[in-house]
């Protein structure tokens, strides 16, 4: 899907997004997950950055997405 598609189904489920290509994989679950993923906010912070789940030191405010980033169609609810 679209960004803003995406952007719209997880702010309507309390979620975030991602794209397909930023999604790991891994071998086992004792490896770390490194998916980066984004979760969309009204705050002057705007759209969140999560680099791994349940961790605060791995999140960053302000998100910039880039033309690439607009244009993709692999755009996936995550988190």
């Amino acid at each position: 899907m679209y960004l803003h598609e995406a952007v719209k189904k997880a702010k309507e489920s309390g979620r975030g997004f991602t794209r397909q290509s930023y999604i790991t994989k891994r071998d086992s679950v004792k490896e770390p997950d490194s998916t980066v993923w984004f979760y969309p906010t009204n705050s002057i912070a705007g759209i969140i950055i999560v680099t791994t789940h349940n961790s605060e030191n791995n999140i960053t405010p302000r998100w910039q997405p880039i033309l690439d980033d607009f244009l993709a169609d692999d755009w996936r609810v995550y988190g």
